[in-house]
């Protein structure tokens, strides 16, 4: 609305009521007066957004680098390891944890890390981190690194292969907005045989 426009209402030649609307430009603070039948009455209105206040919207991103197994020549077509590149901790049930997903293979170990310090680490078998550290803490959102190792599925121990294995993955959090939705890959996606190739039901924004 222009500053200083001013809206009159008639009906028939009797003016009834008469708006004038001051808008200050700066503060988009605005001023009403209204003659109703010979009474005035001066309103002051602040509006609730003002002027050139920044967007607060959250943008976080999924990891993009590459999932890293050692030995995997080693793996042939029946082995497999599947990870995911974010999680969403958020207690709705879905998605709410981090793993490494295995076929015919058992993981072994798994630690979570962040600027080289260690947040988190697991040797229960096929560990899945909540995003909670070893102290409980709740971990902030974004990247983090994690490895570990994984051995095949075998009665005799001592003819287990074992398959390290490093990467990236991102902690989402509230209600974001993705700026990279291609790389995005979310545990529930996963489908035995095929990997992460179903669609997630998270429901993520992208940018």
């Amino acid at each position: 609305m222009e500053a200083g426009k001013k809206v009159s209402i008639f009906t028939g030649n009797e003016l009834l009521t008469k708006w004038s609307i001051h808008l200050n430009s700066n503060t988009e603070t605005m001023k009403i007066s209204l003659n109703l039948i010979g009474i005035s009455v001066c309103l002051l209105l602040a509006v609730s957004c003002k002027k050139g206040e920044e967007d607060n919207t959250v943008t976080q991103s999924c990891a993009s680098a590459p999932f890293t197994i050692t030995n995997e020549s080693l793996m042939g077509d029946s082995l497999k390891l599947y990870s995911p590149s974010a999680f969403t901790p958020d207690g709705d049930g879905l998605n709410d944890r981090f793993l490494v997903i295995g076929e015919k293979l058992e993981v072994r170990n798994l630690r979570i890390m962040r600027n080289g310090n260690l947040i988190w680490e697991s040797d229960e078998l096929n560990p899945q981190w909540s995003g909670l550290g070893t102290d409980s803490t709740k971990a902030s959102s974004g990247e983090f690194d994690f490895d570990g190792f994984a051995v095949t599925i075998v009665t005799d121990p001592n003819s287990q292969d074992t398959f390290p294995f490093s990467g990236k993955a991102s902690l989402l959090s509230g209600d974001v907005v993705i700026t990279n939705c291609s790389s995005c890959t979310f545990p529930d996606q996963y489908k035995e045989g095929e990997g992460l190739t179903r669609p997630t039901s998270e429901g993520i924004k992208c940018q």
